[in-house]
């Protein structure tokens, strides 16, 4: 036998036993297809009070519940988002087996399923518990227009299953938002104590009435900036903190608005901005002595999210609060400008 001939015979062999590699592992994995990916799951979920979610190149994060409501632990037990995770873990309850992949953990990386200490891109793994008993260990990689690339962590073998799973990678969007959120319309009086410049206030008699008044009023060649004045008046509207600190920098300096609703709330705001123009917020709330117990209720409500706690705020909402008297008014220059 001639030398190609041996190659060619080798090469045949090769591949007949690849085949047939291939063969008896979609014959053994073949009668799972179809079947649950986690048959006890949808029983389970209820019962779930604890989720880390570790995404390949960020920080985990832990959802943990207590007293009913779930908590960010990396930021201080704030309030929780579960939206997505009540969807993606329905999803995984839901999830059917559809085709048996590899099953080699030098191919995993094809699927995004391999470890997440060594993966990149779209790869988490997601780990639930309740109480000491582990309820879910998965690694969800890639999606396909059919589903997702799965793997058990206690199972070599990778999946594609049918539904399409996907939780945000970074802590932050865990966090429960918005804060608050207080309607222009409702705002009675918001008293600014500004960093520089005098104390100012703008405010309403009535609910109906559309714009505020300002005091100090502005002399008589000048007029209102309604553009700023609206501005500040919807500073609360709906605010999205954009991260949870232990603590401020030390070397801030803050400014204070006190915002009352015509329904007895009461919120002190202050705000800072660094000098990267990092910009921070702390809030609280009371009530007027003639609070109903709604309005009692919400504003425990919005204490347990915010009372000693420091976010990083949103631009729009610091920087309208952080506004001086002169900026709420337009001289008589500046209108014959426009």
């Amino acid at each position: 036998m001639s030398k190609l001939q041996i190659l060619i015979v080798a090469a045949v062999a090769l591949s007949l036993a690849a085949w047939f590699a291939s063969h008896r592992e979609q014959q053994r994995f073949g009668v799972n297809e179809g079947q649950m990916l986690v048959p006890d799951l949808a029983d389970q979920l209820a019962d779930i009070d604890t989720v880390t979610i570790q995404p390949a190149g960020n920080d985990a994060t832990t959802l943990t519940a207590k007293d009913g409501q779930w908590q960010v632990v990396e930021r201080g037990h704030y309030p929780a988002d579960t939206t997505a995770l009540r969807k993606e873990l329905r999803k995984l309850a839901q999830a059917r087996r559809l085709e048996a992949k590899t099953a080699q953990p030098d191919f995993y990386a094809r699927l995004g399923v391999e470890d997440v200490e060594h993966a990149q891109d779209t790869t988490v793994r997601v780990s639930a518990h309740s109480g000491d008993e582990l309820v879910l260990d998965i690694i969800i990689g890639k999606s396909t227009a059919s589903g997702s690339y799965v793997r058990m962590l206690d199972d070599p073998q990778a999946w594609l299953i049918d539904q399409s799973v996907a939780l945000p990678r970074v802590t932050v969007a865990w966090l429960d938002n918005p804060l608050l959120s207080v309607a222009r319309n409702d705002i009675q009086r918001i008293e600014v104590s500004p960093l520089d410049g005098p104390q100012y206030a703008i405010h309403k008699d009535d609910p109906e009435q559309s714009d505020f008044a300002l005091e100090p009023a502005p002399a008589q060649d000048a007029s209102l900036n309604a553009a700023n004045i609206n501005r500040l008046g919807a500073a609360l509207s709906s605010l999205r903190i954009e991260d949870v600190l232990p603590q401020a920098p030390s070397e801030l300096r803050w400014s204070e608005a006190k915002l009352s609703t015509f329904d007895g709330l009461q919120l002190t705001v202050a705000v800072a901005k660094s000098e990267d123009n990092t910009r921070y917020l702390r809030l609280t709330a009371s009530a007027a002595d003639s609070a109903d117990e709604a309005l009692l209720a919400r504003v425990d409500a919005i204490n347990a999210k915010a009372a000693g706690r420091v976010f990083l705020g949103p631009q729009y909402s610091v920087d309208a609060l952080s506004m001086t008297h002169s900026m709420l008014i337009r001289q008589a220059s500046q209108d014959s400008d426009s």
